[in-house]
């Protein structure tokens, strides 16, 4: 005889409050002392509900004056089906199971795995492998507490004999994978808890005598439920309803889908508050919080939040008001730092792709154990390799990568101090799953040993950090029990993954406890919220495919076969969802609901539909389709020269000026301040090519080559073109690694397409009489006191000197003539006009040419100005443009003279610290944006009227 026919009637406590110190307080009236409780096993819906009402048990029996009150034991309703059962072999954790269906899948033959997977995956990809055995695992542990496997699947669909033949195939092969996997666990002597229940009940093996009480238990599987029947004692049940609603409820307290599946929710459009994206979301439940006053410590209101991608807007919200947002689930261990430090170690150990080194090396911890250790900042240095040689990969010892080019001299001295820290995890050999546990045991140990938020005395709290390791140390222990016949050996990659995965299975990461004097504001799932005792409630994410979840997508059990099986449906979540809100909206002194309209992507949301159940649809309807909105964030425009921040002109202000330098304080006198005087500059480590800086750099030393020893007076351009070639092979193989970004061969076969046009022209240049006489020239020092490369520039009586720098690409003379070319090489598409370039309407705005007539005074003579310009190597094979000005017919030596009095001019400004900019500021980098305070987010001047949420 089970419950139906002999249970006590469900004790129905009504919605006149919280459901938790209710039943708190029935219990301990109907104890007859202290102790008469100890033996009650009592099961709540979640462990959160479950240490709120032993925290309820302990104030009843405090006021009913009971010394030395005995408990019960609360636990959830899973964990009571292994109370009741009894279980005989040692059971297999998750992670030995899991690789057991791997192993089962391999042996089933390839032929098996098409049928479930579209998309095989190679013999060597052991995470994919897992992948697709963790979804087994997950449909098994899905389907036995229903007392079901796959052939039970499989039978039942080839009855209903409308299921497709793919269908069938599918669920005909899943049977034998798991049959294969059965026998996997029978030879490692250990049983699959879900099966070895389902033994136990089948063989009555059930504690008979254990008293139940069911409190809030709405829904629960199949093995639950006949556990339950084959008690002496049927279960007492406490469900939080009215008497009046006992039709929707079966004997044992849980819910009878078609009662509520046509019931009305009366949720009223004032609660009901219809906005646009996640920040929207956010700020409407803030205002409402600041509605009610907000919390004055912790558990005076609950935020029920449905929507992960909300969650990170609501914190920043609350608290920049001041109160603490304090996640009951806790946070993913994946977003913690030990778990990016693995997950970077693995992406670099699959791959040694060179940002997945940089990856790894920006990791805070990393840098942290690695700069003591190196005579420079490992980060900086790193990024300059790549963004000067492009590396695909950066494993030295990889065939594809000569030594010489991977592990040169600026990045070797940090090969060397990651690979003795990295150990064997960076050889890609696979080894025994106990031994890489180990390795990676030691590896945490040399970056985490001595970190200072472990130190018990340091400042603030490294409890996140110290749950962090404490997950990945459980994880590690239970893969080393893993027997050796079913884990095997594996690569370092392969490992890690399954390190990560199986610490992110034990749980989350728990948030720091709430003070009672503390304003906190609780972050509740969508199933804690029935039984949460907070007096104001509001949830955000009320939106369909979250309320009821959607089971679409499933591709092993899709709703249609799920009401075949009688397993959880959308009927049966669509029933607890609409029970949820009539109990909310019943039982809280004050419940909100925040839907949205569009995800942070754009994407379109719809209100729950649960929302339009009832008579007033069309209203509902008008109600959803405008939803308030608060005033948009505004991007500010540059902020006024006073609102700049204040940045200090260096005390020191350059000994040379680079003869780039004036056009830059010409452009902007802040700007050349920033990254002229103080050298901030910023470094992009995205690079999926040569940028300009390196492609001009590569064409520069060619040609420089060619210029010092290359055939210069030919005529013959096919000459000078295979020259320029070799040169290019040349230096391809000293600048860039054999493994390198795909862009940089296409690149490099363009600027040889460059080298040709030129070739045509610099044969003609020959021919016309032009020898080359200096290449890449500086000038040199006129003292002792002159720096390196420099030329004095006069600044007048009372003055110090300036002093120019520069480099100058090719000085040429006219064997014919005598005439003098200064020329600068340039590699852009399009060929630019030089005097254009230097003066508009009259005003000077680069210096740079007339400089450099100024510091070639000692080779071409006092008082002349040579031809100056730019000799442009078009990209698409066109001719080579020699653009000019200077000489006979162009700038005079008054014209360089005015160019050196502005040049004067800049010197004085520069010493004087006139940084400031009285035009806006153009080009900026983010970086830069962000240090100027331009562009900076800014709130409406105007407060959020509080009609933007009701």
């Amino acid at each position: 005889m089970g419950p139906s026919d002999r249970a006590r009637e469900p004790e129905f406590v009504g919605w006149d409050g919280p459901l938790l110190p209710r039943a708190a307080e029935r219990l301990v009236a109907g104890a007859a002392g202290p102790t008469d409780l100890g033996d009650l096993l009592v099961a709540v819906p979640g462990a959160r509900a479950g240490r709120t009402l032993l925290a309820h048990l302990s104030d009843a029996a405090r006021r009913r004056g009971w010394a030395g009150f005995l408990p019960p034991r609360v636990l959830t309703q899973g964990r009571l089906v292994d109370e009741l059962l009894v279980l005989e072999s040692p059971t297999a954790d998750r992670t030995t199971r899991t690789l057991s269906w791997e192993r089962a899948l391999r042996a089933s033959g390839r032929g098996v795995l098409p049928r479930i997977v579209a998309s095989p995956p190679a013999d060597s990809d052991r995470s994919a492998w897992w992948r697709i055995a963790e979804s087994l695992r997950s449909l098994h542990g899905e389907l036995a507490p229903w007392g079901l496997d796959f052939a039970d699947v499989l039978r039942v669909l080839g009855e209903r004999g409308d299921a497709p033949a793919s269908e069938l195939r599918r669920w005909e092969s899943l049977a034998r994978v798991q049959a294969v996997w059965r026998e996997r666990m029978d030879a490692i002597g250990l049983d699959d808890p879900h099966e070895a229940r389902i033994a136990a009940l089948r063989e009555g093996r059930v504690q008979a005598h254990a008293r139940v009480v069911l409190v809030g238990v709405v829904d629960m599987n199949a093995l639950l439920r006949q556990a339950l029947e084959q008690l002496r004692e049927p279960p007492r049940v406490i469900t939080f309803a009215p008497p009046e609603a006992a039709e929707g409820f079966d004997a044992l307290g849980c819910l009878v889908p078609r009662q509520w599946a046509d019931a009305d929710v009366d949720l009223p459009l004032g609660r009901w508050h219809v906005v646009d994206g996640p920040d929207d979301q956010a700020r409407a439940a803030v205002a409402l919080i600041a509605r009610e006053g907000g919390p004055e410590r912790a558990g005076d209101l609950s935020l029920g939040v449905l929507d992960e991608e909300i969650a990170p807007y609501l914190k920043r919200r609350l608290g920049a008001s001041g109160v603490r947002a304090r996640d009951a689930a806790g946070s993913p261990f994946d977003r913690t730092a030990p778990a990016r430090l693995l997950a970077a170690l693995e992406d670099l150990s699959r791959t040694f792709a060179a940002e997945e080194l940089a990856s790894l090396v920006r990791h805070p911890d990393i840098e942290r154990v690695l700069a003591p250790t190196l005579d420079h900042d490992p980060v900086a240095r790193l990024d300059a390799f790549r963004q000067s040689r492009l590396p695909r990969r950066m494993r030295p010892d990889a065939p594809d990568v000569p030594a010489d080019a991977a592990r040169r001299e600026d990045v070797e001295p940090l090969h060397v101090a990651l690979d003795a820290r990295i150990g064997p995890l960076g050889s890609g050999r696979p080894r025994p799953l106990a031994t890489l546990c180990g390795a990676v045991r030691a590896f945490l140990e040399r970056v985490y040993g001595n970190h200072p938020l472990l130190d018990p005395s340091a400042e603030g709290s490294g409890a996140s950090l110290a749950a962090a390791l404490e997950l990945i140390g459980a994880a590690l222990a239970a893969l080393e029990r893993v027997p050796a016949a079913v884990a095997g050996d594996v690569d370092p990659a392969s490992g890690l993954a399954l390190v990560l995965r199986t610490a992110a299975s034990i749980g989350p990461i728990p948030d720091p406890p709430a003070r009672d004097d503390e304003p906190v504001v609780e972050m509740l799932g969508w199933l804690e919220l029935q039984l949460d005792d907070a007096p104001h409630l509001v949830v955000a994410g009320v939106d369909e495919g979250r309320v009821p979840a959607s089971g679409e997508g499933d591709r092993f059990l899709p709703d249609r076969v799920r009401s075949m099986l009688g397993v959880e449906d959308e009927a049966r979540r669509l029933a607890r969802d609409v029970y949820t809100v009539t109990a909310l909206l019943a039982s809280q002194e004050r419940v909100d609901f925040v839907s949205g309209r569009r995800t942070r992507d754009g994407d379109p949301l719809f209100p729950s539909r649960i929302a339009f159940f009832a008579d007033d649809v069309a209203a509902r309807v008008a109600h959803a389709l405008q939803p308030k909105g608060f005033e948009p964030i505004e991007r500010g425009e540059r902020p006024a020269e006073s609102d700049l921040p204040p940045l200090f002109p260096d005390p020191s202000p350059p000994e040379a000026f680079a003869v780039t330098s004036f056009k830059a304080y010409i452009e902007s006198p802040l700007l050349f301040h920033l990254r002229r005087v103080r050298r901030l500059e910023t470094v992009d480590d995205r690079a999926l090519e040569m940028d300009p800086l390196v492609f001009g750099t590569v064409a520069h030393e060619v040609l420089e080559r060619f210029g010092r020893g290359g055939p210069t007076t030919s005529t013959d351009p096919v000459e000078i073109e295979d020259f320029l070639g070799e040169e290019l092979d040349r230096v391809r193989a000293e600048l860039f690694p054999a493994s390198v970004l795909p862009a940089v061969p296409l690149q490099l076969e363009q600027l040889r397409l460059r080298f040709a046009s030129f070739a045509l022209w610099q044969a003609a240049s020959a021919a016309e009489g032009w020898r080359i006489r200096e290449v890449e020239w500086a000038p040199a020092a006129e003292d002792d006191d002159a720096p390196r490369g420099c030329t004095r520039l006069d600044m007048g009586e009372g003055e110090d000197p300036a002093w120019i720098r520069g480099t100058i690409d090719r000085i040429e003379q006219n064997a014919e003539t005598g005439l003098w070319r200064v020329l600068d090489y340039k590699t852009s598409h399009k060929s630019a006009d030089p005097e254009s370039v230097h003066r508009s309407k009259g005003a000077w705005r680069d210096l740079q040419l007339p400089l450099y007539a100024h510091m070639v005074r000692p080779l071409v003579g006092a008082g002349v100005v040579p031809a100056l310009g730019y000799v442009n190597l078009p990209g698409d094979g066109s001719e080579v443009a020699c653009r000019l000005v200077g000489g006979a017919n162009g700038w005079s030596a008054a014209d360089v003279g005015d160019a050196l009095d502005r040049a004067r001019e800049i010197v004085r400004a520069v010493r004087r610290g006139d940084v400031h900019d009285p035009k806006s500021l153009r080009r900026l980098a983010p970086i830069e944006e962000e240090l100027l305070g331009v562009g900076l987010v800014r709130e409406p001047e105007a407060p959020v009227d509080e009609e933007v949420v009701t």
